[in-house]
């Protein structure tokens, strides 16, 4: 019996020691498959990092999670293209690319081999990065799994577990905030009205290869990331932002300055976006950002500063997300981020940005404060040691650093100012790639390559109509998606008060030294800022739903609010009467009546932008001539972007555009455009700002002719009025009445004074290459019945 006890005693110890013996092997061989797993997570933080910071062909807004999810696989389609001539950067050197989910398309999904250990037996590592909030199974164009369905349904469709953490955690802290968390953007979940979050899954699978003790791990981490719209800044500066307020000024919310942020009055007040108890007051809104530029080894090229310049002390409020917030506190020369101290503007000049730098080739460089190599693509070595306090950001709490921080924010590329007239310029780029910036100076105003889809597209994909050509973004966007309103060149008419002889004229280009002592900028200012009475100016008016190619309409948009008696010209501008003698309505852009908000038929009176291009290729067509003449008469052939800058070395240099030609208004972009077609461009291939410049003009010209169309048939009625006169009162009316209404016709341009003061216009338009035949049609068209009684005089009332 002994003997039995003994025996089962030790026959426990050997399977208790056994299976504690398999239990710290299998242990053991799962902590360093957890090991293994590690660095495949840190590989797919790497490539997240890249894709967010270092990736140039992330755009600057909030970007689909298809597109993010195509950015990453590096794929050439309708939405991204690689970087031309260079290597995935999501796939390593020891990495193959896998199908993931079988579709026969290759996923953001990696495997490698590694032997952590060095036990010479290799693991089989593969991991994936998932993006995607929804899948749409059965193609029909609306996502079927999504992040209520199964683990098993979203991991077969590669759609993320969750979404991102951050979301519960707003929701949580304020529950009666309506934070659209649920109703996501392009895949992005908002977490207040300015910042959207989106999770990133990444998964990983390890699997040794030991026969004698297989084992497998799966490790899951997840990362948020979020971006920003524009309106969660008050400020975004691309300079240096330098404010300095004379009475009390108050800023407040999320700040951004890719220069310096200088402050010079105590006057100055730095709040937060909005009490603490307010839906939209998070730490990201209240966040003041300077921009800092690092090479890929961490060197830094330039470190933008918050500067106290005028030695006084401006105040800050600092977040906390306590009620109420925890401090405000003192900004001046002894807080701000620069070793040393600033006094009145005093050495101020070291730190600011180069502008020259900055707007020509887009590089940040410090004036002073940067040294003179170009080690790193036109950034010289920027002293950091010398400029930054060493103090900044290690000091206690209640610091202004605590709120003003070094941070890089995507500059917004998007081209917001200039027309979508397919040329490179005026911005030195379009984006973060080397082939998005101008070839060189030389190509400014040159016409983009027409492969450029990524510049000059206007067929953006139907689900996503934001991705348009960058270059003159918003003229394309509302090509697509929009409303569309292009107000045309003002053509000047000539003085409606008789014209000035010798040059005295107010059309007239200021004469040199037309002035006393140095006050030359008031004149300038009187030619700039005076409203000629006898003008005619139109807007085209686009909808993307009726024809984006063509206007809807001509719109007269002759205001007149500079003349003497303002208001009362005001007012008649915006009068439409009948004429006492035709019964007709008045629109007389001579003498400024009826002239503003009346809306005219489209160009040419086409109503399509076919048969408007079939006027425009017929070199002999009446509207094709009137444009040309027009071109020629006010456009200058070396004025239109970038202007030709003559040498002072020169014979006789002038300023472009040329003042004598541009005193009627500045037609030099009409001018090229001409050309265009003059050298073989057919209309249909004209830039959309080209295009929409033959459409104003044509407006405009119109417009006219029906004017000019009006006082003639003014001049019939007078004429057979003086013969049916049967008493010596209607017929002094009638003859008063007739010499008075061609006179506002032909007195703006008849007086030779106008073509032949100071300079020999026809001699300029001959020397710019035209032919004698527009040299004589300038004057006619716009100044006999031969410019009304063609095709383009279609502008007709409604």
């Amino acid at each position: 019996m002994v003997l039995l006890v003994v025996g089962l005693f030790v026959g426990a110890l050997i399977v208790r020691t056994g299976d504690r013996s398999i239990e710290v092997i299998g242990s053991r061989e799962s902590q360093r498959i957890d090991s293994i797993a590690t660095p495949a997570v840190e590989r797919a933080k790497a490539k997240l990092e890249h894709l967010f910071d270092r990736d140039p062909r992330f755009p600057a807004g909030v970007p689909s999670e298809i597109l993010v999810r195509d950015l990453m696989r590096y794929v050439d389609n309708e939405l991204v293209s690689p970087v031309e001539g260079e290597p995935d950067p999501y796939q390593f050197p020891d990495e193959t690319r896998i199908d993931l989910n079988g579709d026969g398309e290759l996923d953001n999904a990696w495997t490698y081999e590694t032997d952590l250990d060095g036990d010479g037996s290799s693991e089989l590592v593969a991991y994936s990065i998932l993006m995607q909030n929804g899948a749409d199974s059965d193609g029909d164009g609306t996502n079927d799994i999504t992040l209520s369905d199964s683990d098993a349904e979203k991991a077969g469709n590669l759609v993320t577990r969750t979404g991102p953490a951050r979301i519960e955690a707003i929701r949580g802290s304020r529950a009666e905030c309506d934070i659209e968390g649920l109703e996501d953007e392009n895949g992005w979940f908002s977490v207040s009205a300015s910042s959207v979050r989106k999770n990133f899954q990444v998964n990983v699978f390890v699997e040794n290869n030991n026969p004698a003790n297989r084992s497998a791990a799966a490790l899951e981490f997840q990362q948020d990331r979020q971006l920003d719209r524009g309106n969660k800044f008050g400020v975004w500066f691309r300079y240096d932002l330098f404010i300095h307020p004379g009475p009390q000024f108050n800023l407040n919310g999320a700040i951004h300055t890719d220069g310096n942020l200088v402050s010079w009055n105590d006057s100055l007040r730095f709040y937060l976006v909005s009490s603490p108890k307010s839906c939209i007051y998070t730490e990201d809104a209240n966040t003041i950002t300077l921009t800092q530029v690092e090479d890929t080894d961490g060197t830094i090229l330039y470190q933008a500063q918050a500067i106290s310049a005028g030695g006084d002390t401006e105040r800050i409020d600092l977040f906390d997300s306590d009620d109420p917030p925890r401090a405000t506190v003192d900004f001046s020369g002894d807080t701000d981020s620069i070793n040393g101290s600033i006094n009145n503007l005093t050495g101020f000049d070291d730190y600011t940005l180069n502008p020259l730098i900055l707007y020509t080739e887009d590089i940040l460089v410090s004036r002073g404060k940067q040294n003179d190599d170009d080690d790193h693509d036109g950034y010289g070595s920027y002293d950091v040691d010398g400029v930054r306090d060493p103090s900044w950001g290690q000091r206690q709490d209640n610091d202004p650093s605590d709120r003003i921080r070094n941070d890089v924010q995507r500059k917004p590329y998007v081209d917001d100012t200039y027309r979508a007239d397919d040329r490179w310029g005026p911005k030195p780029k379009y984006g973060e790639e080397a082939d998005d910036q101008i070839p060189d100076f030389g190509s400014n105003g040159q016409l983009i390559p027409t492969d450029r889809d990524d510049l000059i597209g206007l067929d953006a994909p139907p689900e996503f109509p934001q991705e348009v050509g960058v270059d003159g973004y918003w003229e394309r966007r509302s090509y697509t998606q929009g409303l569309r309103l292009i107000v045309g060149q003002r053509l000047e008419l000539g003085n409606a008060f008789d014209w000035q002889g010798g040059g005295d004229d107010p059309l007239n280009p200021i004469e040199n030294n037309a002035h006393t002592g140095s006050r030359s900028n008031e004149r300038r200012q009187l030619k700039t800022l005076r409203d000629n009475l006898a003008a005619v100016q139109a807007t085209a008016i686009y909808h993307h739903n009726d024809d984006s190619d063509f206007p809807a309409a001509c719109l007269a948009t002759t205001a007149h609010p500079g003349t003497s008696g303002t208001l009362g010209t005001v007012a008649r501008s915006t009068r439409f009467i009948d004429s006492p003698l035709t019964g007709e309505l008045e629109t007389n852009f001579l003498q400024g009546i009826g002239t503003n908000g009346w809306e005219f038929n489209s160009p040419g009176n086409e109503t399509t932008a076919g048969g408007f291009a079939s006027l425009i290729n017929d070199s002999d067509d009446p509207l094709r001539r009137a444009l040309t003449n027009l071109a020629y008469f006010a456009g200058d052939p070396d004025g239109a972007f970038p202007p030709l800058q003559d040498d002072l070395d020169d014979d006789d240099p002038v300023i472009h555009p040329y003042p004598q030609l541009t005193m009627w208004g500045d037609f030099s972009n009409l001018r090229r455009v001409i050309d265009q077609l003059d050298n073989g461009t057919s209309y249909a291939n004209l830039s959309l700002a080209d295009q929409t410049t033959l459409h104003t003009a044509s407006c405009t010209l119109g417009m006219l002719a029906r004017n000019i169309e009006v006082e003639e048939n003014k001049r019939t009625t007078l004429e057979q009025d003086l013969i049916d006169a049967e008493s010596e009162v209607n017929f002094g009316q009638a003859l008063t009445q007739s010499i008075e209404g061609p006179k506002e016709i032909y007195s703006y341009i008849s007086n030779q004074d106008v073509t032949d003061d100071d300079f020999d216009n026809e001699d300029l338009i001959r020397e710019s290459g035209e032919s004698d035949q527009h040299c004589e049609n300038n004057i006619d068209s716009v100044s006999t019945s031969n410019f009304v009684n063609r095709k383009f005089r279609g502008s007709t009332l409604y």
